[in-house]
């Protein structure tokens, strides 16, 4: 798109090697399987928001400390 990487984004490897953030879609599943899905990501400690931007997904990050 024409658009300048940035770096503080945590969908791109980071300095130690590793991706801190994904986008899983949540098209073709229905609302209580998404909702258990983003309760397992955070009871498990990850970040989770889900949002529209490019398409409906569930965001998952690694809370950094």
């Amino acid at each position: 798109m024409g658009l300048a990487p940035n770096g503080r984004v945590l969908h791109y490897v980071q300095p130690d090697g590793y991706a801190h953030a994904a986008d899983l879609r949540t098209t073709g599943r229905s609302e209580l399987k998404n909702r258990l899905v983003q309760a397992y990501f955070w009871s498990m400690g990850f970040a989770t928001l889900r949002h529209v931007g490019t398409g409906d997904h569930l965001h998952v990050e690694l809370s950094l400390r």
